[in-house]
């Protein structure tokens, strides 16, 4: 199984907060194309805590998609209102995750960006693009 993550993971030097409590996580699937023929999935999932808001990106071809989209994305349901204070990539285990290491690796990279604005602004970038990823979802998935 491939697994490609469009943006890096943080470099060790961009800190996770060292309490993170989820109230929020949306999950937006589109669907890429390629000359009109559904090629992949474009996923944005996106944490909303009360220390502030992180998202992540992630690619799968046709062949890697869950069987069902709410089903993948509620298997991160146990982490609402939970907090987490041990440090992120090492509490945050396949295991944790439906034994998904993409679903991991997604919520791993959302909670590093938490409260990380000045990270070249990814949040902001992602609250542009908000409203037209709403528009263009195949999915959309929010666990409160």
């Amino acid at each position: 199984m491939s697994f490609q993550i469009k943006d890096p993971l943080p470099s060790p030097k961009w800190l996770t907060p060292a309490v993170l409590t989820l109230k929020r996580i949306q999950m937006y699937v589109l669907e890429e194309s390629f000359n009109d023929r559904p090629a992949g999935y474009h996923i944005y999932l996106r944490l909303s805590a009360e220390e502030g808001y992180g998202w992540s990106e992630h690619i799968l071809n046709k062949a890697e998609k869950p069987r069902d989209w709410t089903t993948w994305c509620s298997m991160l349901l146990k982490f609402i209102d939970f907090s987490a204070t041990h440090e992120l990539p090492v509490f945050i285990t396949p295991a944790l995750c439906g034994q998904d290491d993409r679903l991991c690796q997604l919520f791993r990279a959302a909670a590093h960006r938490v409260g990380n604005e000045d990270l070249d602004c990814p949040n902001r970038d992602f609250e542009e693009k908000e409203a037209l990823f709403f528009t263009q979802a195949i999915s959309y998935i929010s666990l409160f």
